[in-house]
């Protein structure tokens, strides 16, 4: 792993500096305004051809990966779903490039834990694209889901997935307004947490995870619960904590479970009351691990860093995490 974060120093100096790859449609309008002012910024900051600014294609993971051989740097702008595409591209290269954010999108819930967001609105987008510029990176552990998908943020079982699965559809009808803004998503979002928040797993499901000194441990949770969270950042569905043990460079992830409304309706206060949810719920059902199985037989909602995940629909399931390896994020 140490391998994997100093892979960077050795890379070819007559590399382009940096690519940006725009989403324009995160964060409303945005997302079509940013491009040309990263453009317009850019000028005089570095020469034109040590950089490239794109909007992202449909597959976006394939785009980011193609520039890995071209580019010291990766921006992602836009949410935590351009970032979750850009990061599902790029983890298995083996001369990965840094990985930069630009965040425009609802939830930014990495760029928040890495002080990106704060520094964003505190000083602007210039302030941001020289921060980019110069390069200073941080390590994040990187986690793979059955070897196929890859994720640095969280992954859901239960009702915050559905909540996605129910937004992303209302994206798509009529009455979603076309130029909405940041604000407006987050509204939305806020609608569909109030139903969303009673949906409940309908089946058994079996964690088994590895302990200290490699022992193995198996916890029954019994049908009925609110939801599976696995976590790698303090910043969790735009702004809540879930647990005060959360480092994003330490090989581990924490596996919560959502028992009931109660708890779930604390998970997202903790965004106002700044405190971690096991703190403020001590027999919190909550562990920390780098490998753990899900296994159950059923059909529920899931989400990977806020996008739905499909390819688990019907019978029995096995769900394998693991700390992977490591990226080098930009940070202030």
């Amino acid at each position: 792993m140490v391998e994997s974060i100093y892979c960077y120093i050795s890379r070819d100096s007559a590399m382009k500096k940096v690519l940006f790859l725009v989403n324009p449609v995160s964060g409303g309008v945005g997302g079509r305004k940013i491009k040309e002012r990263i453009l317009s910024e850019l000028q005089g900051m570095l020469p034109r051809n040590q950089y490239s600014v794109e909007d992202t294609k449909v597959d976006c993971a394939q785009q980011a990966r193609d520039a890995c051989p071209e580019y010291e740097t990766v921006v992602a702008v836009g949410g935590d779903g351009t970032l979750h595409q850009v990061v599902q591209g790029i983890a298995d290269v083996e001369q990965r490039p840094k990985v930069g954010i630009i965040p425009i999108g609802t939830g930014n819930d990495l760029a928040a834990s890495l002080g990106i967001v704060d520094f964003f609105k505190s000083y602007g987008l210039h302030a941001l694209l020289e921060l980019i510029l110069k390069g200073k990176t941080i390590p994040l552990d990187v986690i793979t889901l059955n070897s196929t998908y890859v994720f640095t943020n969280y992954f859901g079982m239960g009702n915050d997935a559905k909540i996605s699965n129910d937004f992303n559809k209302l994206r798509l009808t009529r009455f979603f307004p076309k130029e909405s803004s940041m604000s407006i998503n987050k509204i939305f979002y806020s609608i569909l947490g109030l139903s969303g928040g009673f949906y409940r797993i309908p089946f058994d499901i079996e964690l088994r995870y590895r302990k200290e000194q490699c022992l193995t441990e198996t916890m029954k949770v019994p049908r009925g619960v609110n939801e599976v969270l696995i976590t790698n950042l303090k910043s969790y569905a735009g702004g809540a904590c879930v647990s005060s043990k959360s480092s994003m460079d330490d090989g581990k992830f924490e596996v919560t479970i959502i028992a009931n409304n109660w708890q779930w309706l604390i998970l997202h206060l903790t965004r106002f009351l700044k405190r971690p949810l096991d703190n403020c719920y001590p027999k919190l059902m909550q562990f920390q691990t780098d490998v753990l199985e899900i296994i159950f037989n059923g059909d529920s909602f899931y989400q990977i860093d806020g996008e739905v995940l499909g390819g688990f629909s019907e019978g029995g399931k096995h769900l394998i995490f693991q700390t992977a390896s490591l990226l080098a994020m930009v940070v202030p």
